[in-house]
């Protein structure tokens, strides 16, 4: 991915795609061995996909929801409120995206419930 991801101009239409694509090999590698190093790699790419894809685009929900899925392990392992600040307002903004996969939505709407009560964070009642 890293290869491919390296080749491919940054104007180039595939460009979100292997960035998102690579954040979630590094995702899946800070799962299994729980090297933060991955993890902050996968945050980075993540970024750099959500920062090339355009307003409203259909992939745009997804890509979201994974970053909103590293702030919250990042926030599972470090305890840092400012991460699950950053995941359930990523979370409440795919649950309420007008466009990607329901399930993503569903996904999104589930984890921000989790993560606003956990928090006793205001914006619960506007989860349901």
């Amino acid at each position: 991915h890293r290869s491919a991801n390296d080749l491919t101009p940054r104007n180039h239409p595939s460009k979100p795609s292997c960035l998102n694509h690579l954040g979630n090999s590094f995702f899946i590698h800070f799962r299994r061995l729980g090297e933060m190093s991955d993890l902050e790699d996968a945050i980075s790419r993540y970024i750099d996909a959500i920062s090339l894809t355009p307003f409203g685009h259909p992939h745009m929900p997804g890509r979201l929801h994974n970053l909103a899925l590293c702030f919250d392990a990042r926030f599972m392992r470090l305890g840092q409120l400012g991460d699950l600040e950053q995941s359930i307002t990523l979370y409440s903004r795919v649950a309420s995206a007008p466009t990607g996969p329901i399930t993503t939505r569903f996904d999104a709407s589930q984890n921000w419930i989790s993560c606003a009560r956990h928090a006793r964070h205001h914006s619960l009642p506007r989860a349901f």
